[in-house]
């Protein structure tokens, strides 16, 4: 187990794989990875849920949320890089929101994409020998596969 601290108190302590895949706080979760914090509503509740970004609205496969619950104006959603799925090419192709390519950077064992979403910044994480049909300035199509809500700086 390991402990995050902060302003020398604790954060969270858990096993590693629980700091990353369920960070307790918003510090937690960049502290022990990047993260894509967003500021959107997220409705449809745990499974076939979508977060509405200004003009658009992600879909996303899984959430912290219970049931039905929708998330309130406020609230902070954060998305791992390797949880931004690229679906396709193209405004709304197979079942994503589109996004514009701002930058593709290699990193060694996975491809960086930095996404515009209507404002905002998106950075997808990409397997190296994954086929990357984006280039800059092109529009491709996003899915999230996994959200996180937090209220107040807690996981909810």
């Amino acid at each position: 187990r390991v402990a995050v601290m902060n302003g020398g108190r604790i954060e969270q302590y858990a096993a590693p794989v629980d700091l990353y895949r369920t960070p307790a706080t918003t510090f937690v979760g960049g502290f022990v990875g990047a993260m894509n914090t967003l500021s959107g509503v997220v409705s449809g509740g745990s499974r076939g849920a979508s977060i509405s970004v200004g003009s658009a609205s992600v879909p996303i496969a899984s959430t912290n949320l219970d049931g039905s619950a929708d998330s309130r104006s406020g609230d902070t959603v954060n998305v791992r890089p390797e949880d931004v799925v690229l679906t396709g090419t193209g405004q709304g192709a197979a079942g994503g929101t589109g996004a514009r390519v701002d930058r593709v950077i290699p990193r060694g064992h996975f491809t960086e994409v930095v996404l515009d979403l209507g404002g905002t910044t998106v950075r997808a994480y990409v397997e190296a020998d994954a086929e990357i049909s984006a280039a800059p300035g092109s529009q491709v199509s996003i899915r999230f596969r996994r959200a996180l809500v937090y209220r107040d700086g807690v996981l909810l």
